[in-house]
């Protein structure tokens, strides 16, 4: 972060997406080195399902929780299917859908780091205020709002340099 601080940048918009890219690089980097049996992506992967509850997500609706595509959820899940975390099972009413649930070496994996993730957590949020944090939250939504502006404005025909 030293590095961007010494950067001369006069839109603040980027110099909020540079932070932001590096911050999502770095925490990433730290959840791969300190989860020993799967990635950070796969460990975010399991903690999204737990989002669904008792129901089985597909894999649409998952990578939707994501936020990437269903192609990328695909290879992360079918990782953690291989190393036993996961059953992915055909849907009963659509053949074509796949559920996911959760298997017992996945619940004990994160009743394993569930305390370590809570004091992550607090490391991480550290001398943030709860006001502060209302207020990135409404940041996020507001870009999360752009970014689906922007995906139906990318998936127009015609060339975008013009």
């Amino acid at each position: 972060m030293e590095q961007i601080n010494r950067i001369s940048i006069t839109d603040k918009r980027y110099e909020f997406a540079v932070r932001f890219f590096s911050l999502n690089n770095r925490l990433q980097a730290e959840g791969d080195h300190f989860y020993k049996e799967v990635t950070f992506k796969q460990f975010f992967l399991l903690a999204c399902m737990q989002l669904f509850g008792d129901s089985q997500p597909s894999l649409q609706e998952l990578s939707e929780a994501m936020g990437c595509s269903r192609q990328n959820t695909k290879v992360i899940a079918q990782k953690l299917a291989d190393s036993g975390y996961i059953k992915m099972n055909a849907d009963s009413r659509d053949k074509r859908k796949q559920r996911l649930s959760l298997t017992d070496s996945a619940l004990q994996l994160g009743k394993k780091y569930e305390s370590q993730d809570a004091k992550i957590m607090k490391m991480l949020f550290d001398g943030i205020s709860d006001e502060q944090l209302k207020q990135v939250k409404s940041v996020f939504e507001e870009i999360d709002s752009n970014l689906v502006r922007i995906s139906e404005w990318c998936r127009e025909d015609g060339d975008k340099t013009k």
